[in-house]
């Protein structure tokens, strides 16, 4: 329980680096985990039981943290991306550009990353 607690916390840590599988995996499933918890809250928000101002709360509250918590998480797992490249982490806030982001993601599926020592420890190393 404690190690996966640990490998979860992980996953919002940059100082690490991943490699395009890694990267691929914690993106898609990322999407479904963020895609899922929509899909819950749009089937809870319909409930005949919850009055307007429980739907606005949900609304003005639940939405925008689960949309910032995947952000979040897409630019952290970026950042470790762009360490194996070679690149500065900081590049990783480009994430939260509307439609560089995509550019960025399909670059960092696309560019294998550096053989070299880059000063971060692989993620697939733990």
């Amino acid at each position: 329980m404690t190690r996966q607690l640990s490998l979860w916390l992980i996953s919002f840590c940059p100082q690490f680096r991943s490699g395009r599988l890694r990267y691929a995996k914690e993106t898609l499933l990322g999407l479904l985990w963020a895609w899922l918890i929509w899909l819950s809250i749009d089937w809870v928000s319909d409930a005949p039981f919850l009055s307007d101002e429980d739907l606005l709360w949900i609304g003005r509250l639940v939405y925008p943290l689960i949309i910032n918590l995947f952000f979040l998480f897409m630019t952290v797992a970026s950042a470790r991306r762009l360490h194996d490249i070679g690149h500065s982490g900081a590049w990783g806030f480009l994430m939260l550009v509307p439609g560089f982001n995509v550019v960025l993601l399909i670059y960092l599926l696309i560019r294998p990353g550096c053989v070299l020592p880059t000063g971060w420890r692989r993620l697939e190393d733990l």
